[in-house]
């Protein structure tokens, strides 16, 4: 098996294995062992295990998400829209990765310090200089704090979608979280920026 497979390998079976157990009772042993790789091999490619793992998984998913993502026509007047869709769908693929969702809750808390890096994922991806181009695309002002801004409405709908996935809609359906959290970002935008 050569490098890339491996690597590719030892994700999947982890994934497999998150869905059916709960993290905490899965070891980089067992996933070496389903995988077919040494615990070398796992190591040489998670370096820190299953943090490292959980952290490809992750990266992997919003690299999928924003590839669907489609921001060439966006206006002021489609945003609305787009935004509906687009959270409805950013709910719709936390749900289905619920397991895996907990995982990575559970990764975070029970070592903090190994997720410090945990920024390289939105560096990677560009998250937040994309929602910076966004925001300027909408006529936004090319503001200081844009960076800043961005981070907040990232980190803000990423945490609000996670408590509504994990609480599985204890406060609220999915069709007024889309609304609500819609309508929320909408104004946010049309009235900070002005």
């Amino acid at each position: 098996m050569n490098d890339r497979n491996a690597r590719d390998r030892i994700i999947q079976i982890s994934i497999q294995m998150i869905q059916e157990k709960d993290y905490n009772k899965i070891t980089t042993n067992h996933i070496a062992r389903k995988a077919g790789v040494s615990i070398g091999t796992l190591y040489y490619h998670f370096e820190n295990g299953k943090p490292d793992i959980i952290k490809e998984i992750v990266r992997r998913g919003y690299a999928e998400f924003l590839d669907e993502i489609n921001l060439s026509n966006l206006t002021i007047e489609t945003l609305p829209d787009f935004l509906k869709a687009f959270l409805k769908r950013y709910l719709e693929q936390h749900k289905e990765n619920k397991s895996l969702l907990v995982a990575i809750e559970m990764a975070y808390l029970s070592n903090r310090k190994v997720f410090q890096d945990f920024e390289y994922i939105q560096n990677e991806l560009k998250l937040v200089p994309l929602i910076s181009r966004v925001l300027k695309q909408l006529g936004y002002p090319d503001k200081e704090d844009l960076e800043g801004i961005s981070k907040f409405l990232l980190y803000s709908i990423d945490s609000i979608i996670h408590r509504h996935v994990i609480c599985e809609d204890l406060l609220i359906k999915d069709e007024e979280l889309v609304k609500t959290l819609s309508e929320m970002i909408f104004r946010f935008i049309k009235f900070s920026g002005n």
